[in-house]
């Protein structure tokens, strides 16, 4: 038994995160740390260097994010697209910070706030209305309890003074125990923010209404679930067969001697420069630096000795996306089962396993076979020498 050197289980950037949800949350993260530090800057009156150290660190680190953006998308349409919300909420800082529309400069920033915050959660949180809806209102809430504890500080008659106090009465509005609470807004900007938080209360209600509603429609059918789940793949199976983008048997593995495995997904996962982009054409840069890279070339593959298996998983790209030479050394096989599943069922003692998942690779090393790591993805080539 042979394990190479390198470290196994390195950070993994599932495909589910990898892209645009990556890059969404990243600017999320910047920009909720900027709006969070400018408002509590103002409510607790804290001024000095360090606060606006902080602030101008966090909103050049979100400029930073954005420049590169537009970069890497060659300042086209879609790369402006996704970047409009941070340019949004950045120039809204700005007129904040030196007052360019008067008294109106920070229900500018704060509404606009409020857009990113939308925005960019929406990239963020994309199959689950429901933990949409929840994130949506604890932000809308906060954020306009703080701009509204702002306003309300400066009115000598009025009876909101502190973030604590606006956020329960958010609170109640949104849970109907409104006429429990004393305080209310006097000024004409505190009465729009409450207003922002009863229309986002009525809005995201409904949907985590109907959230909840599927789950429990989803639970009710769950016993079925399982028993479809092998005739799904079986479908997909065939469907993509009768296309021509799934030879037949092409998810079985020849006898030859020497046989090498690549989880796709668990390598490319695992490369920084991978998580920014979407998984499909990410991999297909992989698969084509592989191919080069190890001279996998026709005839070499043909000589009975050994075979390239390159493991992808159906869902997270599709076989049409996959742009490779079927006579070439490497086989590109797309299963509908998990990759590590379906490597376990048909390795054998000998094989070589290039995986990053440390579970896998010890369940693997256990049975004899040789574990490249993805860190030390050119022992490969060492390999595929030493059993030529």
């Amino acid at each position: 038994m042979q394990v190479t050197s390198g470290q196994v289980g390195r950070v993994y950037v599932s495909h589910a995160w990898a892209g645009s949800r990556l890059r969404s949350a990243v600017r999320l993260a910047l920009g909720t740390a900027l709006g969070v530090v400018t408002l509590l800057a103002h409510i607790l009156d804290l001024s000095g260097v360090p606060v606006d150290v902080l602030g101008g660190v966090v909103w050049i680190a979100l400029l930073a994010v954005t420049l590169v953006l537009l970069v890497r998308g060659g300042f086209r349409w879609p790369a402006w697209r996704e970047a409009v919300p941070s340019i949004l909420l950045l120039v809204s800082i700005l007129v904040a910070r030196f007052g360019w529309l008067g008294v109106f400069s920070g229900d500018a920033a704060v509404c606009c706030f409020i857009a990113f915050y939308l925005i960019e959660l929406r990239g963020v949180v994309r199959s689950s209305p429901g933990w949409y809806a929840a994130l949506a209102i604890t932000g809308i809430c906060v954020l306009a309890s703080l701009a509204m504890a702002e306003v309300e500080a400066e009115e000598p008659n009025a009876s909101i003074r502190d973030g604590g106090t606006a956020l329960v009465w958010a609170m109640g509005q949104l849970f109907r125990f409104g006429s429990l609470v004393q305080e209310r807004p006097v000024t004409q900007i505190g009465g729009f923010f409450g207003v922002v938080i009863i229309f986002a209360g009525v809005l995201f209600s409904a949907v985590m209404l109907s959230a909840v509603t599927a789950w429990v429609v989803r639970q009710g059918g769950q016993g079925n679930r399982e028993r479809d789940e092998e005739r799904y793949r079986q479908h997909v199976r065939d469907a993509l067969r009768e296309a021509g983008l799934l030879p037949d048997g092409s998810d079985e593995v020849e006898d030859v001697e020497s046989r090498v495995f690549i989880n796709v997904e668990e390598v490319v996962g695992r490369v920084p420069r991978y998580w920014w982009r979407s998984r499909a054409l990410a991999t297909q840069e992989f698969l084509e630096g592989l191919t080069s890279e190890f001279d996998l070339v026709p005839g070499e593959s043909s000589d009975g000795r050994r075979r390239v298996y390159a493991v992808v998983q159906a869902g997270v790209v599709s076989p049409g996306d996959l742009d490779t030479d079927p006579a070439s050394g490497l086989s590109v096989v797309v299963t509908t089962e998990e990759t590590d599943r379906w490597i376990d069922g048909r390795v054998r003692e000998g094989d070589a396993v290039v995986t990053g998942n440390a579970a896998h690779s010890a369940r693997l090393a256990e049975s004899g076979v040789v574990v490249i790591s993805p860190s030390a993805l050119a022992s490969l080539a060492d390999h595929l020498t030493d059993t030529a």
